[in-house]
């Protein structure tokens, strides 16, 4: 079947460039200037878009001065005849603006507005409709890759992500921050570290130093570095840094060339290649934009001496070398339409060749500017050819050859881009014209060599296309083998092989005359009729390859038989098979694992989760569904447990569960052996044997509903009675107390049947106590559950009288003193234990005697060998003089030096007398409270009341002779306080006349430790010393008044 091409015309990225140099070294010639005359103009901006044309939008208010009322956003956009392709006014209304009005294109070529908080998106065609608008701010905007635009509001620091919907994605906290091609980020603030994110925002490296502005590259990043160009890659390797020729701080941004390489200007325009080396310098400042024919585009304000009266700007061209191809002035006197320009000015060529210069102009009204849009003429015309085949557009680049299918054709022709006035187009095959169309479109059916030229005939610029070769090729062959049917559920693969085609192969499957793949293999899971055709790279295809596929009829597999067995036993199991083509193979599995059983019945005698798989003639295969067997829970029987009884005893089963487990309900058959037992041969589940007079065994078989059986054995072992009784207990009591005696039954039975002193009582324990506080005799006769009885031997219960004890010894004692207290006891049984007690508190357990240091009531319980105890009457013991104390008090240090002494004072009460002793030994006449000494020794003092003395702690006393102290002469005196001294003490200084002083500190050794003198003469003098640094000790002051000196000692204590 003859197949028909569809040829599709795309617009294509990829250009074919034919540089032609416009007529004159003065720049290309002006096609139109458009004024915009509006009042209170603000915030313009413009872009070139995609499809050669230029957006222009800003801020103008309704009303001048002080009469605004609103400002209005409006959006307008030209086409390179001049023409407005629209204008919508007003995009928003607002009573104020914050900030300018910023553009972007995104990837997939819409255009992005943004102004006083709201961003718009449009369709970029020459209708402006309006895709979406949100609510966010920008100052910047970058698109990217994933047709989502980043805006950056640099005035609040915040960028914010929207979607190609216009949906917020996220917001970051930075004041510049740009989309790099690696997808993520790169940051900066004009002043800080340049910090590169990834596409999560996270932080993966920071520039050593601060960046003054970042931009980024196909292939990295480029930033400026005080005096330094750095080019980095997005893992942050620097790639070359590069001092700027000139002042660095005009280089705000750079041109990132299509070599890889960068050019920027200060006063001069420098070129570097994709390693950072100077490829080449011009003089020319401003550079822009890099030309479609890899040449530069710059603009400066200036002066040029023809025009000393006008401001204007010089549009340069540089080539791909450095070298000026042109320069254009532009004024009014050259362009009467750009007269009073203001110096705020953009130019930038299109993507079809042509330039455009922006510049706002001064009115006679001082709220009023003209915005001037203006066109000049294209130096180049490029043009963007494109071969229209089955396999989709082809860009044609270079001289191309194309083979076609015989009887098809081939499409050439431009994009839209080529598509203005003026714009002639002329084809030529094998170099003779074939046609001359205006928009270039051509359709080749004849081999040949085709090429096109075009012609720019307003600008005078002419370019011609590469060669497109045109051959024809011969229909490919198509073989499709595969299987003709396929099992249910599962599937056919069906592969196709072409050949006698050109190139790689293209597969096109239909199932029942409907497309569904274009693979080499299909996998096939329907009945059909399936057909494919194959087509090569010069789009001739192949006649289809048909295949009719079947499904095999489904196979079902059950499985019968029982699902349980008897604990030791199995259960048959069988496949049972419908459907399929006969001729049946059988796997059994057991929990999905293959068993050696391989026949259509098996035999299971393990738990477990079973399955068969059965595989037909057509080796189409079926599992069934799983079969859970399970073993039949295993019988617990009891017959009871083994037990001794008496012969008048029997043996219940009431209350025993005697089967559980299984499946119920159950059977019983109970036997006993010997068989002459009551209850042989029951069919109760808990029936009751006996009584017995021998050893006997009993023997239960119980059967389940599902016909699982088990036996269970219980022995009854008969013994005659053994039971004993004893009455326990101490047979005594003391005198007004009880003693406790029991009644204790072993090898016996309960409960018991009780006679107790002639009262008849029922036991449930062996032992039975009660207590007695009189005279009695005991009996007890015991009979147990099973009938045994006993006689206990009889005890007779009697009283034990209690000892008596007092107290003798003096009952008065000096304090510092004590006293001897003895007991004295009468009655009950030797030998006695004592516990002698003070104010009720046990103070000695240790005899008949107590030494009494303390006053208070005392007492003594005594106990006699019965365990019989008695208290004596209270003693009440007293102290004299209990308010007497003896404690000497030193007044000062008592380690001095001489003629120091020490004074030692007692404490004072009512009624006392002292007696002082120095080691030892009385001090005659020294009965006074208070004593001084100069003598070393131990002192301590007597005190004495009501004929009752103490004697206070020792006091160690040393008085020592001072080295080499002079007494105190005459002409001088001074006195030190305080004395002792902690840190700082003064020294009041007296002399018979005036006289300067010098005071000198020397330790025990001589050594001068301090001096501090007083150089003005005076009768007296007050000096401070501090000895805060000193150790404490004993220490000598030397004061000397010319020839006379005076010395005293000092001592030195640690601060608490």
């Amino acid at each position: 079947m003859k197949q028909t091409i569809r040829f599709i015309l795309c617009l294509l990225a990829t250009l074919l460039f034919v540089p032609v140099m416009a007529q004159t070294g003065t720049g290309p010639s002006l096609t139109f200037a458009n004024n915009v005359n509006k009042l209170q103009r603000s915030g313009t901006t413009y872009l070139p878009t995609s499809d050669g044309n230029l957006v222009v939008a800003f801020f103008y208010a309704n009303g001048v001065g002080a009469s605004v009322k609103d400002w209005n956003l409006q959006l307008t956009k030209y086409l390179p005849t001049g023409k407005v392709a629209y204008s919508p006014l007003p995009l928003a209304t607002y009573p104020g603006i914050s900030g300018n009005v910023v553009l972007a294109e995104t990837a997939d070529h819409s255009l992005i507005v943004s102004g006083n908080g709201v961003t718009y998106s449009f369709e970029i065609g020459n209708t402006a409709k309006l895709k979406w608008k949100t609510a966010a701010r920008a100052t910047v905007m970058y698109a990217t890759a994933d047709g989502g635009i980043l805006l950056n509001d640099t005035d609040n620091n915040v960028a914010t992500k929207l979607s190609a919907k216009g949906e917020k994605q996220w917001d970051l906290g930075a004041k510049n921050l740009i989309p790099t091609s690696d997808g993520g980020y790169v940051s900066y603030d004009g002043s800080g570290k340049l910090n590169k994110l990834d596409a999560q925002r996270q932080s993966t490296w920071q520039s050593p130093e601060s960046a003054a502005f970042a931009q980024a590259t196909k292939d990295g990043i480029v930033y400026r570095a005080a005096t330094k160009l750095i080019k980095t890659d997005n893992a942050g390797a620097v790639k070359f840094s590069h001092t700027i020729a000139g002042d660095a701080g005009a280089v705000t941004r750079v041109v990132v060339a299509a070599d890889g390489g960068l050019a920027y200007s200060t006063n001069q325009t420098v070129k570097l290649d994709a390693a950072g080396a100077v490829q080449w310098q011009s003089q020319v400042p401003g550079v822009v934009q890099q030309t479609l024919d890899g040449g530069f585009l710059t603009l400066q304000r200036d002066r040029p001496a023809s025009e000393v009266n006008t401001t204007g700007y010089t549009m340069s061209k540089l080539t791909a070398d450095g070298t000026t191809a042109w320069q254009r002035y532009i004024s009014g006197q050259i362009d009467a339409d750009l007269a009073n320009q203001r110096g705020q000015a953009g130019a930038f060529q299109s993507q079809q060749g042509d330039y455009w210069f922006v510049t706002e102009t001064n009115t006679g009204n001082a709220f009023t500017s003209n915005l001037i849009i203006s066109r000049f003429c294209r130096d180049i015309l490029p043009l963007r050819v494109v071969a229209g085949m089955a396999s989709g557009a082809r860009p044609i680049r270079k001289d191309t050859s194309f083979t076609v299918c015989r009887g098809d054709s081939l499409i050439l022709g431009f994009t839209e881009e080529n598509q203005i006035p003026g714009l002639l187009f002329q084809w030529k095959q094998n170099g003779s014209n074939v046609a001359s169309t205006p928009k270039g479109i051509f359709r080749v059916k004849d081999p040949g060599t085709y090429v096109v030229e075009a012609a720019d005939t307003a600008c005078g610029v002419r370019a011609t296309s590469p060669a497109t070769t045109i051959s024809q090729s011969p229909a490919p062959r198509v073989v499709l083998a595969g299987s003709n049917y396929f099992c249910a559920g599962s599937s056919a693969i069906l592969t196709a092989t072409a050949s006698n085609g050109t190139g790689e192969y293209r597969y096109q499957w239909t199932r029942n005359g409907r497309p569904f793949s274009t693979s080499a293999t299909v996998t096939v899971t329907e009945e059909g009729v399936y057909s494919v055709m194959a087509g090569d790279d010069g789009g001739c295809f192949s006649q289809p390859a048909v295949q009719n596929v079947t499904v095999n009829p489904v196979i079902t597999v059950g499985i019968t038989g029982s699902d349980y067995f008897c604990p030791g036993q199995s259960t048959r199991l069988s496949a049972a098979v419908t459907g399929g083509t006969p001729g049946f193979r059988y796997q059994w599995k057991r929990g999905g694992e293959a068993l050696a059983a391989r026949n259509v019945n098996f035999t299971a005698d393990q738990i477990g989760t079973y399955s068969v798989e059965v595989v037909d003639s057509r080796n189409c295969a079926v599992e069934s569904k799983t079969l859970v067997v399970t073993q039949n829970p295993s019988l617990t029987l009891s017959a009871g447990t083994n037990t001794t009884l008496t012969g008048t005893e029997v043996f219940s089963l009431a209350g025993v569960t005697t089967v559980k487990g299984g499946v119920g309900p159950y059977t019983y058959q109970w036997t006993t052996n010997p068989a002459e037992v009551a209850g042989n041969g029951s069919t109760a589940a808990q029936p009751t044997f006996g009584p017995f007079n021998k050893n006997t065994d009993i023997l239960l078989t119980a059967t389940d509903s599902k016909g699982c059986s088990l036996t269970a054995l219980s022995t009854v072992t008969y013994k005659p009675c053994t039971i004993e009784a004893v009455i326990s207990g101490q047979n005594y009591y003391c005198t007004g107390t009880a003693t406790s005696l029991s009644l204790v039954i072993t090898n016996g039975n309960g409960p018991y049947r009780t006679v107790w002193q002639g009262t008849e009582m029922l036991l449930n324990t062996n032992t039975y106590t009660q207590n007695y506080q009189s005279p009695a005799t005991l009996t007890a006769d015991v009979t147990d559950a099973k009938g045994c009885t006993v006689k206990a031997k009889s005890v007779v219960v009697t009283e034990a009288t209690r000892p008596t004890a007092t107290i003798s010894g003096t009952t008065e004692f000096c304090k510092g003193s004590s006293t001897n207290l003895s007991a004295v006891i009468a009655g009950g049984k030797a030998p006695y234990t004592y516990d002698w007690r003070l104010d009720n508190k046990s103070v000695s357990t240790t005899g008949g005697t107590l030494n009494a240091t303390t006053p208070g009531t005392y007492m003594v319980l005594v106990k006699d060998a019965n365990g019989c105890d008695n208290p004596s009457a209270n003693l009440v013991v007293t102290q004299r003089a209990s308010d007497l104390d003896a404690k000497i008090t030193p007044s000062g240090p008592t380690d001095v030096f001489l003629p120091a002494s020490v004074t030692l004072t007692a404490n004072a009460g009512t009624s006392l007398t002292y007696q002082w002793q120095k080691d030892g030994q009385d001090i005659a006449g020294a009965t006074t409270t208070t004593f001084s000494t100069t003598q070393t020794g131990s002192y301590i003092v007597k005190v004495s009341k009501d004929g009752c003395t103490l004697a206070s702690p020792a006091v160690a006393v040393s008085v020592q002779s001072p080295l080499a102290i002079e007494p105190i002469a005459a002409p001088v005196s001074f006195e030190v306080y305080p004395n002792p001294v902690e840190s700082t003490c003064e020294v009041a200084v007296q002399v018979t006349k005036p006289s300067a002083v010098v005071v000198t500190v020397y330790d025990l050794m001589g050594r001068a430790v301090r001096t501090l003198g007083a150089p003005t003469k005076a009768k007296s003098h007050n000096l401070t010393l501090n000895l805060s640094l000193l150790p404490a000790g004993t220490y000598v002051i030397d004061v000397q008044a010319g020839e006379a000196t005076a010395r005293q000692r000092l001592m030195k204590v640690s601060g608490q």
